[in-house]
């Protein structure tokens, strides 16, 4: 008759790895984050709906409200930042 070897006869027992103080530091973090996001979403209602971000036929800026680009070279050119007077 064969021999079986004692390994084979009883099943292997896997131990459970305990928590490690990363898998807390992770908990903790997704933790954090959710709570940050609730609070988040809370504050944004308060302030109303806010703005269509999907709507881009009405834009905030129209173009008067921007600077020439003469008028900015201009006023880089006359920046003097190691003028020493």
């Amino acid at each position: 008759m064969p021999r079986k070897s004692a390994s084979s006869d009883s099943p292997t027992v896997v131990q459970k790895m305990p928590l490690s103080v990363y898998t807390m530091l992770l908990v903790i973090a997704f933790m954090c984050i959710t709570v940050a996001c609730v609070l988040l979403w809370q504050e944004l209602k308060k302030w109303g709906t806010g703005p269509d971000w999907w709507n881009t036929s009405v834009s905030a800026v129209t173009p008067t409200d921007l600077p020439d680009s003469f008028q900015l070279a201009r006023q880089a050119s006359e920046l003097e930042p190691f003028k020493l007077s």
